[in-house]
């Protein structure tokens, strides 16, 4: 998961409008700069500290998405997918074009075992934003637990075509062509993932290509 860093830039451009005045202006840094410390906390991984600040910048400006999506990625990562989802849909309906949202909501979605749900929050953030690696890749995870191999297997591909190092994406690859029918498929893909560094692999070329 990325840090919440990445989404403090778009916090500056907030505080440059020259239409705004001058209450406004102090009102929307102070907002930020709870942003900023909550964003701290996150990263410190101290999640409660960083869910009083993200709720102190949404009680002042509650019509900024990122303060929604910080919060439920600190709620995520307590494992508190309820409130992680209600945030990400307060994110969504602020910018409907919040391919992060959408993504981490798809997250939510899957741990909760909600897996048609997930797809289709990662199917949205790829429609947005079609060079994020990782909704491919968790799409194709998804797809696995509903037993849609073939669908797994073209994440897959283009998860590699991306990135031709992503090693789990290869492990992965390699159930779903198992699954399918497709023994030298996965075998070559199981050997990719294992000189590519991923160990568990070695046990599975063992077990079924040996």
């Amino acid at each position: 998961m990325k840090k919440l860093n990445d989404l403090i830039h778009s916090l500056d451009s907030l505080a440059k409008i020259s239409k705004l005045g001058k209450a406004q202006k102090i009102k929307l840094k102070r907002a930020g700069d709870y942003y900023k410390r909550g964003v701290n906390y996150y990263n410190q991984k101290q999640y409660d500290k960083a869910i009083s600040d993200f709720t102190e910048a949404i009680k002042i400006n509650p019509k900024y998405a990122n303060f929604y999506k910080g919060r439920g990625m600190a709620y995520f990562v307590q494992n508190n997918y309820d409130k992680a989802i209600l945030d990400y849909n307060k994110a969504i309906e602020i910018n409907p074009k919040s391919a992060g949202a959408y993504y981490h909501r798809g997250l939510a979605y899957y741990f909760q075992n909600n897996y048609d749900k997930a797809i289709s929050d990662y199917s949205n953030a790829i429609e947005i934003n079609l060079i994020f690696v990782e909704d491919y890749d968790n799409r194709g995870i998804a797809y696995v637990k509903l037993d849609q191999y073939d669908k797994a297997v073209l994440d897959y591909i283009k998860t590699l075509d991306k990135n031709p190092k992503a090693t789990l994406a290869y492990n992965n690859r390699a159930v779903a062509k198992f699954q399918l029918g497709d023994k030298s498929g996965a075998c070559q893909d199981w050997r990719k993932a294992e000189e590519l560094g991923y160990k568990e692999a070695h046990e599975m070329i063992k077990k079924y290509c040996e």
